[in-house]
């Protein structure tokens, strides 16, 4: 193995963390995580023009911060929430056009230098599928741009995946993981070579590799993009919608009007209109849908779910229609459902499914009575029938036992008897006789032995 000066593609332009600036910031945060998500921060931030509460802020939810890199949501939070400890951003929520974000700003208004091409960096993960494995890659293509070492004419750079472990904080079982992936994909070529005795392990990537990459930038995250000011309000604002002006009993307020589209403006004391009606209805089987719910009559549910929402509308419990429905929703969703106090006096329908009910479960009763009552007679029959064949078939074996009691007897009187048979002979008789009290045919025993 020799050295010589690189030459060809340079693995450079596939490299998109600018590792001396990256470690700056890797020294403030403690971690590679935290210093990707604050460099994607600056990024945003340095592209913004929102203002709000007189600082430069992003806007994005949780999810789409979660998004960049294929962080979990808990993740994404303990990381906003360290980088906030740290003192190296701002960040506090508030509406956005009407939904809940999050407002995030750096604290260093002055730090515009972002260690990471974040076109790049798009790019390569991408191709490699993961935030690990493009973090490895990038810093085996710096390797690699700084090597000297050729085998078979190619560039190969020496990676200690100890080495590797230690800076990006990841096991060796995972490097191993992550290397094996990268060669897969056909990004990465891994060998091994002795260099002064020792085996060491060294990678390449192929030169066509590098060309299609840095050729493959991608534009800069503009999906979602919401880092622009706000338009004007060309309608009235959520507060005066939703909330009901107080009078002063000397002008009268003038309430909004609704539209023949605002779903929440029937208070429920006029009952509700086909919209409200199918939008319960969609909830129902939306939630069903979701949570795997088996519904055994959808009609029932909904007319349960309607006297509900009315209930609720008349007390006053909840703000609007649609508070209404989701308190429902959420109440099926957990499992957790039962009919409304009420239901069966109160309403119509609700007495209609009363009365059914109670009427099929009296014909259900009637057949189950009807049922037992076929079956306790089939029973007596057939211990009836069964008696009726046991007692012929026990009065049968006894007479047969006895008529052969009866030939042994017969066999032994034509032969002269000892003590011994005489006394076997009384016992034989004395047997016949306790089967003939049994059952057996005592004629038929006496013909036997009148004919022997």
């Amino acid at each position: 193995m020799k050295e010589i000066k690189n030459s060809g593609a340079n693995s450079i332009a596939i490299c998109p963390i600018n590792f001396k600036l990256f470690e700056k910031a890797n020294k403030q945060t403690g971690s590679i995580e935290a210093t990707l998500l604050l460099s994607k921060i600056r990024f945003h931030h340095k592209h913004s023009i929102i203002t709000k509460r007189g600082l430069r802020c992003l806007v994005r939810s949780r999810a789409e911060i979660a998004e960049w890199f294929g962080f979990g949501i808990k993740k994404t939070d303990r990381l906003l929430a360290s980088l906030e400890r740290m003192g190296l951003i701002i960040k506090f929520s508030g509406l956005w056009y009407g939904r809940k974000k999050l407002f995030i700003s750096v604290k260093d208004q002055n730090v515009s230098a972002v260690p990471i091409n974040m076109q790049l960096l798009n790019a390569i993960m991408n191709k490699t599928g993961s935030i690990k494995e493009t973090i490895i890659y990038s810093k085996i293509a710096f390797a690699l741009a700084n090597t000297k070492i050729e085998h078979d004419g190619k560039l190969w750079c020496c990676q200690a995946k100890k080495t590797l472990s230690e800076w990006s904080g990841y096991s060796i079982r995972t490097i191993d993981l992550i290397i094996k992936n990268l060669q897969k994909k056909g990004l990465l070529i891994k060998n091994k070579f002795c260099w002064n005795t020792r085996l060491q392990t060294h990678f390449h990537i192929p030169g066509f590799i590098i060309k299609v990459l840095s050729k493959q930038t991608s534009a800069c995250d503009t999906k979602g993009q919401n880092c622009r000011p706000q338009p004007a309000k060309k309608t009235t604002s959520i507060r005066i919608r939703t909330n009901i002006q107080k009078t002063n009993n000397i002008e009268p307020t003038k309430l909004p009007t609704a539209t023949h589209c605002d779903i929440n403006f029937v208070n429920g004391e006029k009952g509700l209109n086909n919209v409200q009606l199918n939008y319960i209805k969609s909830a129902i089987v939306r939630t069903s849908e979701r949570k795997n719910l088996k519904i055994n009559n959808l009609n029932e549910l909904l007319e349960e779910v309607k006297f509900s929402v009315l209930l609720k509308l008349k007390k006053k419990t909840v703000s609007n229609f649609k508070h209404a429905v989701n308190h429902d929703m959420k109440i099926l969703a957990d499992s957790q459902w039962k009919t409304p106090i009420g239901f069966h006096k109160y309403s119509e329908q609700g007495a209609l499914i009363k009365l059914r009910r109670d009427k099929a479960e009296k014909e259900w009763n009637k057949l189950k009575q009807h049922e037992i009552d076929t079956s306790k007679n089939s029973s007596l029959s057939q211990k009836l029938i069964s008696s009726c064949s046991y007692n012929a078939n026990s009065e049968a074996v006894l007479t047969e036992k006895a008529m052969l009691l009866a030939r042994s007897i017969a066999r032994s009187y034509h032969h002269t008897m000892v003590d011994t048979q005489c006394n076997s002979f009384t016992r034989t008789m004395i047997q016949i006789e306790k089967l003939i009290s049994l059952g057996a045919d005592g004629s038929r025993v006496a013909n036997l032995l009148r004919s022997l």
